[in-house]
């Protein structure tokens, strides 16, 4: 495959994701885009920076197996492999079987994978596992498919976000909630922020509350480190 060639599937895929209109549709065109890559199964998990984003981890594709045991969740990696599967594996594949792939999967056959990790912005970690079943991959492939892998994550993601922020509103902290933060942020309590602010406790309590509620988030704690985290102060 030559560079003409490549650049044109890279824009086709970008030109597929884009016209994706709701989540389920954008897994759907990943699913079919892996499939002209000659795959089975994709799998892809994105990391948040801190254990106060709810969820955590998300998780979309079709692969019925945990794929966490083959990515690094502290940090990008790459990696390429095989494995066999077991008696229990089977099963899952069984229950999971429709129309996903063309090929019977017995015990003892091999999945062929390939894992791929990037940082985002925000300190944000995308994992993708793509994997398929009796046809190993060679170098030339290796390379080709984590080109394509890459696009794929860089569109999918920025597509997602979009998504997932069309019905959001706008979180906007006035500079009075800014300001509680930031004196929450160095370790004071409300009734010293009430203090120094020259308001009362109650007051800098119903300001932490309003905070709490853009934010959705359930204590102080929480809403200082979504804070920060997000870039609002």
């Amino acid at each position: 495959m030559n560079r003409t060639d490549l650049l044109s599937l890279k824009n086709h895929i970008h030109a597929a994701i884009s016209q994706s209109e709701t989540v389920e549709s954008l897994w759907a065109t990943c699913f079919k885009i892996i499939k002209e890559m000659k795959f089975d199964y994709f799998s892809y998990h994105i990391q948040y920076p801190t254990p106060f984003t709810n969820p955590r981890v998300q998780t979309y594709g079709n692969y019925p197996l945990d794929a966490s045991s083959f990515l690094t969740r502290k940090s990008p990696h790459r990696s390429t492999g095989h494995f066999k599967i077991t008696p229990e594996q089977l099963t899952t594949f069984n229950q999971a079987q429709n129309h996903e792939t063309l090929h019977t999967i017995k015990i003892n056959d091999s999945i062929f994978f390939i894992t791929q990790s990037t940082q985002k912005p925000e300190g944000v970690v995308d994992h993708f596992f793509l994997a398929r079943t009796h046809h190993e991959i060679d170098r030339h492939e290796l390379k080709i498919s984590r080109t394509l892998m890459k696009t794929i994550t860089e569109e999918a993601y920025r597509k997602l976000f979009n998504l997932n922020n069309t019905t959001s509103q706008t979180i906007f902290l006035s500079p009075r909630e800014k300001e509680i933060l930031l004196w929450g942020a160095d370790g004071k309590t409300s009734e010293e922020i009430a203090i120094i602010l020259g308001l009362s406790q109650d007051a800098i309590n119903f300001h932490h509350k309003k905070i709490q509620k853009k934010l959705n988030t359930t204590n102080r704690a929480q809403a200082i480190a979504h804070a920060i985290v997000k870039g609002y102060l």
